[in-house]
C-alpha cells in the first residue's frame, strides 16, 4: 500500500514538470544585419518584452553569421530591441532609430524563425567653426536630432580646437540641427556703473549662420555617413540690455548675507516665448540682500521671465512677458506668493478611483521647482501646494487602460486641451473627470506593410498632443487603439514617419484621402481594414522647433 502511494506521487509531480515545460516552450531566431550593405552583425545583443512591459523576458547575443534564438519563451506579444556599439539601437520591424517596430505575437509551442533586424551605423559631422570673437571662452558645437516636429531627442556634443576645428562622432541616422555655443564678458562700459551684470554671457549661432533657430538649415545624417565642410560662421548679435528689478514682498524680512556667503535665493529663467522648453537662454542668481538692479544682455525679441523664491518657508514666484529693445529699460518682478492649487478627480463608468492614482503638474516654461505628485483622497481631492505662476500641463498616473481623460475645468475654464496658466491670484478648483470606458477600435492593413497606425480625432484642436494617438501593429497587420476619448477620428496606416511629425498642422493634409474616418463611441467600435500610406519622410529643410 505504501508502494502505490509512493508512486501516484512521482506520477502527479512528473506530470506538473511537463506543463511548466509546455509554457515557456516557443522559441524565436532571426539575424541582425547591417541596414545598407546587409552583412551580418556579431555580438549584437538582442533583448525580448512583452508588449506594455520594461522588464526584459530574454536575452541572446549574435553569433559570427548575425544569427540569434531567444528560447523558453511563453505565449504573448513581444517587442524585440537590438543594441551594438557603433550602431543606433532599433526595434524589430522598425524603418528608424526610435520607432517602435512591429510587435511579435507568439503562441504555445510555437518556434519563429526567420526574423530580420537591420541596424543602422552611427554617423558623424566635421566642419570649421570661424568669427568667434577673441573673448570667447569654451566654444562647444551640438549637434541635436529633430524628430518631427515636437523636441529634441538626442544630442551629441563637441569642442572646438584652436584652429576653429570640430567633429561630432556617435550620431544616430536622422536629421539635426547644428549650434555653437559660447560665453563672452559683456562690455561693462554698456551697464551703469553699479550694475549686477551677468558675467557669464552664453552666446547660440545655428548652421551655416544664423542666430535664429527657426532659420536654421537641417543636417541630414545618414547611415554611417562621415560629413566633412559643415562650417558654422558665428554670428555676433545685436545686443539688447534688461534691467531687472526684485519688489520684495514687504510683509516678509530680507535675510541678509551671512559673512563670508552669500545665499542664493531666487534663480531667473530668461525664455524667448513661444519656443520655452527648446530655447533655454540661461539663469541668473538674485542674492539675499541685493538692491540693485541685475541687468542682462539679450538678442533682441520677446522674452518671458520667471522664477521662484522660498523666504522664510513660503514659496514666492514671479513671472512676467515683456518685449526687449534698444535702450536700457527696466522690468519691476514683484514677488507674489505661490498658490495652492486644490481640485478633486472623478470617474464615470464605473464605482471607485484607481487606489494608486496620483495628479501632478508639470512646467511648460522650465520653472527652477519640482512639485511632488499628489495623492487622492478618499473623496478624490488632492491639495497640489506651493505652485509658481506660470504654465502647466497635467499628468495623471494609473488611469485604467481602458480609461481616458474626459473633462479639464479650471472653474469655468476648460483647460482639457490647453496649457494651464497659475497665478497667485488663481484660487479656482481643478476638476478632472475620467472615462473608465474609453473608445476603441482595431483592424488590419490589408494592403501595404506599415509600422504605425495613427489616430487623429477631428474635434479636437490642432497640434494638440492630446489630439492624436498612436499604436504598432504585428507582424500579420493587425492593430488596435484603446483608451481614446469618444469622438468623430480619422484613422491613417504609415509605412514610415517620424515621430511627432503629424503635430505639424500641415502636415496631415496631404493625406487627408488616405485615412477612414470613423465616429467612436465608448466601449468597442468597428473593426476597420486600411491601406498603408508608402514613402518616406521628405527632403532636409529649415525646419521650426
Amino acid at each position: 500500500m505504501v508502494r502505490y502511494k509512493h508512486i501516484v506521487f512521482v506520477l502527479i509531480l512528473g506530470m506538473g514538470r511537463s506543463f511548466a515545460q509546455s509554457e515557456r516552450s516557443s522559441s524565436i531566431a532571426g539575424r541582425v544585419v547591417n541596414s545598407v550593405t546587409g552583412a551580418p552583425l556579431h555580438r549584437a545583443t538582442v533583448e525580448i518584452t512583452l508588449e506594455g512591459r520594461d522588464d526584459v523576458r530574454g536575452q541572446a547575443g549574435t553569433e559570427g553569421d548575425g544569427q540569434f534564438v531567444l528560447r523558453a519563451l511563453p505565449a504573448g506579444r513581444y517587442r524585440i530591441t537590438v543594441t551594438r556599439p557603433g550602431y543606433a539601437p532599433m526595434n524589430y520591424g522598425a524603418r528608424r532609430p526610435n520607432a517602435p517596430g512591429q510587435i511579435i505575437t507568439l503562441g504555445a509551442n510555437e518556434n519563429k524563425s526567420g526574423l530580420i533586424v537591420r541596424m543602422p551605423a552611427l554617423g558623424a559631422v566635421r566642419g570649421t567653426i570661424t568669427g568667434l570673437p577673441v573673448a570667447a571662452k569654451h566654444p562647444r558645437v551640438v549637434a541635436r536630432l529633430v524628430e518631427g516636429t515636437t523636441k529634441y531627442n538626442f544630442g551629441r556634443g563637441g569642442t572646438v580646437d584652436r584652429s576653429g576645428e570640430y567633429h561630432i562622432d556617435g550620431l544616430i541616422p536622422g536629421r539635426y540641427r547644428l549650434s555653437v555655443g559660447y560665453s563672452a564678458v559683456p562690455r561693462r562700459e554698456l551697464f551703469p556703473a553699479d550694475a549686477n551684470i551677468d558675467l557669464n554671457r552664453r552666446y547660440t549661432c545655428y548652421y551655416p549662420s544664423t542666430l535664429n533657430p527657426h532659420e536654421a538649415v537641417l543636417v541630414e545624417i545618414k547611415p554611417g555617413d562621415e560629413l566633412t565642410g559643415f562650417n558654422v560662421v558665428v554670428q555676433e548679435p545685436a545686443e539688447a540690455i534688461l534691467g531687472i528689478h526684485i519688489l520684495w514682498p514687504k510683509d516678509v524680512a530680507i535675510p541678509k548675507p551671512a559673512p563670508g556667503a552669500i545665499p542664493t535665493i531666487l534663480s531667473l529663467q530668461t525664455l524667448p516665448s513661444g519656443t520655452l522648453q527648446d530655447l533655454y537662454v540661461g539663469g541668473q542668481v538674485i542674492v539675499a540682500g541685493d538692491e540693485r538692479p541685475l541687468y542682462r544682455n539679450l538678442v533682441p525679441g520677446r522674452y518671458i521671465l520667471s522664477g521662484t523664491a522660498q523666504l522664510q518657508g513660503r514659496c514666492y514666484s514671479t513671472r512676467e512677458e515683456v518685449s526687449v529693445t534698444a535702450g536700457t529699460p527696466i522690468v519691476e518682478l514683484p514677488l507674489r506668493p505661490c498658490t495652492d492649487v486644490r481640485g478633486r478627480v472623478g470617474i464615470s463608468g464605473a464605482s471607485m478611483l484607481p487606489a494608486n492614482l496620483t495628479v501632478t503638474l508639470r512646467s511648460l516654461e522650465s520653472a527652477p521647482v519640482n512639485l511632488d505628485r499628489s495623492p487622492l483622497q478618499p473623496d478624490g481631492s488632492f491639495v497640489i501646494p506651493g505652485v509658481p505662476a506660470g504654465l502647466w500641463s497635467l499628468t495623471l498616473s494609473a488611469i485604467p487602460p481602458a480609461g481616458y481623460l474626459k473633462s479639464v475645468m479650471l472653474g469655468t475654464l476648460d483647460v482639457l486641451d490647453q496649457p494651464i496658466l497659475i497665478t497667485s491670484a488663481t484660487v479656482s478648483r481643478l476638476d478632472i473627470l475620467i472615462g473608465a470606458n474609453g473608445a476603441e477600435i482595431s483592424g488590419r492593413v490589408e494592403e501595404g506593410v506599415a509600422t504605425m497606425i495613427l489616430a487623429e480625432a477631428e474635434d479636437a484642436a490642432v497640434s494638440t498632443p492630446g489630439r492624436y494617438a498612436t499604436t504598432s501593429v504585428d507582424e500579420q497587420g493587425n492593430f488596435r487603439l484603446a483608451g481614446l476619448r469618444p469622438g468623430a477620428y480619422r484613422i491613417y496606416a504609415f509605412e514610415d514617419i517620424e515621430p511627432g511629425a503629424w503635430l505639424d498642422a500641415s502636415f496631415l493634409a496631404e493625406y487627408r484621402d488616405s485615412g477612414k474616418a470613423v465616429q467612436l463611441k465608448e466601449g468597442p467600435g468597428p473593426r476597420i481594414a486600411l491601406k498603408a500610406i508608402p514613402g518616406d519622410r521628405p527632403p532636409a529643410k529649415k525646419g521650426a522647433l
